[in-house]
């Protein structure tokens, strides 16, 4: 399993929970950047330390601007089932880019590809002739959870969630297209060289076995609980002070008072975290 978690992006990001506003947030987990080297690959505290960048969980996130800007991990042994989930944010420039790419461990086949134009997700596989249906989302500068699930025996399923009518419910995309390839190397950012604008990257989880699952959103405080006290959490975020879980509960890219009427709509509704 590889993960980056609570704030993407691996071990040396236990400093940010510690009260620490130094350079706690790294990419160190992944095993190289893009061919533009690390210009433009920023990976820090989303306020303290750099205030452009936004972030879903926790204090820090991923930054990627311009072309050909992402980090690439090498998976040790190739995979022929693989299971992932991240959380993607557009700036709401630039026309689109393939924000994250699945080879085998030559890096010479593209077994999935995932383009995000801001007004759509679309995946690819294989470059098969029958491919999954893309997914429209209503704001490109909103958070979306992707989670992608997929083995060589053919089976593919994405799902989509999200700010402005995928709050809930995810889209989901299948298809069916058998390989004999496996997984051995991810690159998420703006992988093509042709992309523009900057992306936001969070809590990027890939695995074998068990789906990740998406993060509870509105859970401010990370106790697994959807409740008044995460709307003081909230407030406090407002006044400088991190919350360590969900707290954009609407998930537009921000935090501010309107995730405290989300949060207080979802405790009426009886919400829970449950996947």
């Amino acid at each position: 399993m590889i993960r980056f978690s609570k704030s993407l992006l691996g071990l040396s990001l236990i400093a940010c929970f510690a009260g620490s506003q130094a350079n706690a947030c790294s990419i160190s987990a992944w095993d190289a950047v893009g061919p533009q080297g690390s210009v433009g690959v920023v990976a820090a505290d989303a306020v303290s330390v750099q205030t452009g960048n936004s972030r879903y969980s926790g204090s820090c996130s991923l930054r990627l601007t311009g072309p050909s800007k992402y980090v690439q991990n090498t998976i040790a042994t190739p995979r022929a089932t693989y299971s992932t989930r991240m959380y993607v944010r557009k700036d709401g420039t630039g026309s689109g880019s393939k924000v994250f790419s699945a080879t085998n461990a030559a890096g010479t086949t593209e077994v999935i590809g995932v383009t995000f134009t801001g007004t759509t997700f679309t995946f690819n596989l294989l470059g098969a002739a029958v491919q999954p249906v893309a997914v429209t989302v209503p704001s490109e500068t909103a958070w979306y959870a992707v989670e992608l699930s997929w083995t060589n025996a053919g089976a593919f399923t994405a799902r989509v969630t999200g700010a402005g009518g995928l709050a809930s419910t995810p889209a989901t995309s299948t298809a069916t297209v058998a390989t004999a390839e496996t997984i051995g190397r991810a690159r998420l950012g703006n992988t093509n060289a042709g992309a523009a604008g900057t992306y936001f990257f969070e809590e990027f989880d890939s695995r074998t076995t068990q789906a990740p699952g998406r993060l509870c959103r509105g859970d401010a405080n990370g106790n697994g609980l959807i409740q008044g006290t995460d709307r003081t959490v909230i407030t406090n975020e407002t006044l400088g002070t991190f919350a360590s879980g969900q707290p954009d509960c609407n998930e537009n890219g921000a935090v501010q008072g309107t995730d405290r009427t989300c949060v207080s709509n979802l405790v009426l509704a009886n919400a829970t975290c449950a996947p």
